[in-house]
């Protein structure tokens, strides 16, 4: 039970990176969850604030629905009655925060994770309706909240996640109805499968809902390491723009503080062209820089030898990154160039939230920190600007705690407050008015799919897609477009026209498609090599999306199902080693050339997929190539 706690407490803490005036440092000691503290904080108002931010992220109908998935009597919502606290000196004080074996917190934690993960789902597929059918964020949020609902039905579940027909088939049809539920379990699979999980360790289907399980240590450990991955990635955004990375990263300095003696005047990053490093996860390299002598140089290896050592227990955290990114500054530097990889970063997190929690005055909010000391004289730090680097890039020259350049994906939304200042402890807020509640005995039944939905606020989800190269007009610009249809008056309801799907005439893309540009090997020696490496990836990025729009479609349709991906720059399926390749796919055929009415006046090519695949399908791994990528395959 107790690594079970330890597990589910550490995922909490990581959650709530995603959420803006949340953060958590909790560890399990013993049977008790504990928390580092300023001296003087008023640790029943953070855990109230903690626990109003979940309700506002995960129902939005307050209490009363939380009260239904919530044990509200139970950490985190509320503390033990008699909380021990341990003075540890220099300011900081232990509190025993709850039992960490008690069933009501166990659970509260569990339905948390569950949350979590589902509300990261949700936003993904928000973001990929945006993309296929070209509907606003607000229209997307609107289609998948009216859609997809959860239901509170007691052990052995957690919950349910149920979908009701009723919004989308009022403004459209039934089939966009199954295109979106489709889409939803396609993504929720998708997720499970990058945390190296199956469908079955987290939910059981039946009935058309997903019975969400009383989640295991397996499960829990999995989903962690990956939302642990994910956050690292965050760190290459600058703290000017995100606070909580600006957060993690003053901690992250204080560490290196601590460890070294020296102060950290800013950051710069790299991006790993090394393969073997890539191979292996790692993205890109934060590189700290400290000022000697008015010049910013990177640490030496006595330093990185104190960090990896002393702070981090031995776990080689910071390593030299010459000849391995893509900055020649960095890559052929005469001297070690020290840096923490993203890989890195994400085994650092836990470390990271779990230094102490102090109050920000001036933000409003509780904040990690490690030297109360330096929290308090963040807002006068000083800058660097004046300084000249030994690199001689001018990137160099940031206050602290700014990254010294911005590319890449944000993974999370931005939060924003970006002030910073201490002060012991908020001032008392006036009571929300949310009732404690009781235990929530026998959990409320859903009575159907198409009843009511508990609402969810999760609108802004935790997860923002990757930042495309411009901002498409709104409803307009995607691979397809809704359309308004013959209307059947007989089936008319009031003012609301019938909608049918269609495509799109005009694909949102940078590049003009046609049979010159379309994965053409020979490229004009006018053409610079960064917009051919940029028409590729956007070649790439349609047909996937194309593959996954075809998917769907067969989904609404009677088997055979497809679940066709682009794999290595190939058509590859995920077929269980059971299934007749040969006899699948030539279902596939049929059934395409049946439903489409195809035949040889269309403007299909039978040569290519899918009415064509390889010969010899070539079983890589878990996956089956079955066609090739074509300029045919695009048209079909």
């Amino acid at each position: 039970m107790g690594n079970s706690t330890k597990e589910l407490v550490n995922a909490f803490n990581l959650n709530n990176y995603g959420i803006d005036k949340v953060n958590t440092n909790f560890t399990v000691e013993g049977k008790k969850i504990v928390s580092l503290f300023a001296s003087g904080t008023n640790t029943k108002e953070y855990l109230r604030r903690i626990g109003e931010e979940i309700i506002k992220q995960h129902y939005s109908d307050g209490t009363e629905v939380v009260s239904e998935y919530y044990n509200l009597n139970y950490f985190p919502f509320v503390l033990d009655a008699n909380p021990d606290k341990e003075d540890l000196g220099n300011g900081i004080v232990k509190v025993k925060l709850a039992d960490s074996t008690d069933n009501g917190v166990i659970r509260n934690l569990k339905v948390h994770f569950a949350n979590e993960f589902e509300g990261a789902v949700r936003s993904k597929v928000a973001a990929l309706l945006q993309e296929l059918v070209g509907i606003t964020k607000e229209q997307a949020y609107e289609w998948v909240n009216g859609t997809v609902g959860t239901g509170a039905i007691g052990s052995p579940y957690l919950y349910c996640i149920a979908f009701s027909n009723e919004y989308l088939e009022k403004r459209y049809n039934s089939r966009i109805f199954e295109l979106l539920k489709s889409l939803y379990i396609s993504e929720f699979n998708s997720r499970l499968e990058a945390c190296g999980l199956k469908s079955s360790d987290f939910y059981e289907y039946k009935d058309g809902m997903l019975y969400i399980k009383n989640v295991s240590d397996k499960v829990v450990r999995s989903v962690t390491e990956y939302v642990k991955g994910r956050v690292a990635l965050d760190f290459r955004t600058p703290g000017s723009v995100e606070s909580k990375v600006e957060n993690c990263k003053n901690v992250l300095s204080e560490l290196i503080l601590k460890a070294t003696g020296k102060f950290v005047d800013g950051y710069d990053y790299d991006d790993f062209t090394n393969k073997n490093k890539i191979k292996n996860g790692h993205s890109f390299a934060l590189i700290p820089f400290i000022e000697e002598n008015g010049q910013l140089k990177s640490l030496s290896s006595r330093d990185a030898s104190k960090i990896n050592r002393g702070i981090f227990n031995g776990f080689h955290c910071i390593s030299d990154i010459r000849g391995k990114t893509a900055n020649p500054q960095f890559a052929n530097c005469k001297e070690p160039v020290y840096a923490f990889s993203n890989k890195q970063i994400a085994q650092l997190l836990p470390k990271i939230m779990g230094s102490l929690i102090a109050y920000n005055q001036i933000k409003g909010r509780f904040e990690f920190a490690v030297d109360l000391g330096n929290f308090k004289r963040r807002s006068s730090s000083r800058s660097s600007s004046t300084v000249t680097s030994p690199l001689n890039s001018p990137t160099h020259a940031e206050p602290p705690r700014t990254p010294l350049e911005q590319t890449g994906a944000r993974f999370f939304e931005s939060r924003g407050d970006r002030d910073s200042g201490l002060g012991d402890s908020p001032p008392q807020l006036k009571d929300s008015g949310s009732s404690s509640g009781g235990p929530s005995s026998g959990l409320t039944e859903l009575s159907s799919p198409t009843q009511e939905f508990p609402k969810r606020s999760r609108g802004e989800g935790l997860e923002r897609p990757l930042r495309q190269g411009s901002e498409r007009e709104e409803g307009k610009g995607g691979l397809f477009q809704l359309v308004p249809g013959e209307i059947d008056s007989s089936q008319s309801t009031g003012d609301q026209s019938q909608l049918s799907l269609s495509r799109s005439s005009s694909i949102s893309s940078p590049i003009a498609w046609d049979d010159s540009t379309f994965l053409n090997p020979e490229v004009s020696n006018e053409e610079p090599k960064k917009q051919q490496v940029t028409k590729e990836k956007e070649e790439e990025k349609l047909f996937k999306a194309l593959l996954y729009w075809f998917n769907l479609n067969n989904y609404a349709l009677d088997p055979p199902h497809t679940n066709f991906i682009v794999k290595n720059g190939k058509i590859a399926s995920l077929i269980d080693d059971s299934v007749d390749v040969k006899e699948y796919l030539e279902e596939i055929i049929d059934k395409t050339k049946e439903e489409y009415r195809v035949n040889k006046e269309e403007a299909y090519d039978l040569n290519e997929f899918p009415f064509q695949f390889l010969s010899n399908c070539e079983k890589n791994q878990e996956t089956t190539v079955v066609a090739n990528i074509s300029r045919g395959a695009l048209l079909n």
